[in-house]
């Protein structure tokens, strides 16, 4: 049940235009450092700071958290990034 809630709250953020992809799809490079938010099943949080490990095909970053090689951080959850 849980997931499904999660999954509704991401849905809603992919929808509609989306001035972050704007702001920060120049910023997406490998290497790069990265601060986000993120949700899973047991809660969210914020603040997170990783190297940018690989873009997915939408030009998102994908970034080594929570014991996944390949998280991928939605466009809304992106705080700043910078080069390290």
């Amino acid at each position: 049940m849980r997931s499904l809630i999660i999954e509704r709250k991401l849905e809603q953020q992919r929808k509609g235009d989306n001035p972050y992809i704007e702001e920060f799809k120049d910023k997406v490079q490998v290497g790069s450092t990265i601060e986000f938010s993120w949700w899973d099943m047991y809660g969210r949080g914020s603040g997170v700071k990783r190297i940018i490990r690989d873009i997915d095909s939408e030009g998102r970053p994908l970034v080594k958290f929570n014991g996944y090689n390949n998280w991928k951080i939605e466009w809304t959850e992106i705080e700043d990034i910078w080069k390290s």
